[in-house]
């Protein structure tokens, strides 16, 4: 995900793909995407909020 932001393929205000499908994508499982997008969070990457989508910052 961070290479995304920082390739800026995920731009500032897009909105970032959910975490079903992204652990699709990346053949993982949630809570392990959930995990990374805390760490990214604490980076104030992605602006989340609870059921909902995650936007960038």
């Amino acid at each position: 995900m961070l290479r995304r932001i920082h390739a800026r393929e995920w731009k500032p205000g897009d909105l970032i793909p959910n975490e079903a499908d992204l652990a699709i994508e990346f053949g993982c499982a949630r809570s392990t995407l959930n995990r990374a997008f805390r760490s990214l969070a604490q980076r104030s990457f992605p602006d989340r909020k609870r059921k909902a989508v995650a936007r960038l910052a």
